[in-house]
């Protein structure tokens, strides 16, 4: 779940949240996610690490939701900007 409003910060800029949830279209589980993580970037992930597997999800959701917007001709209008805070930034910038 993704909500579009205006953030309340100087300016303005146009924001897009994210609910962080599990998949709901079993596109990719978050085990699919930890393998992927460990084949592209040798990162290995505990079982039992619940907030990098919130940080997991985060990030393959904003890839998600980039992925599909980049390839709507969005970004021959405007530009798209990602904005993380801290210890969320990790998957997502990969």
């Amino acid at each position: 779940v993704a909500y579009f409003g205006k953030w309340l910060v100087q300016g303005y800029p146009r924001a897009i949240l994210f609910e962080m949830k599990p998949p709901s279209n079993n596109s990719w589980t978050l085990n699919d996610c930890r393998h992927q993580l460990f084949m592209q970037y040798g990162l290995g992930i505990p079982d039992s690490d619940v907030e990098t597997h919130a940080s997991i999800t985060f990030g393959y959701q904003v890839y998600s939701f980039f992925r599909e917007l980049l390839s709507t001709g969005f970004a021959s209008e405007y530009r798209a900007i990602a904005h993380f805070h801290e210890w969320q930034a990790s998957v997502g910038l990969l």
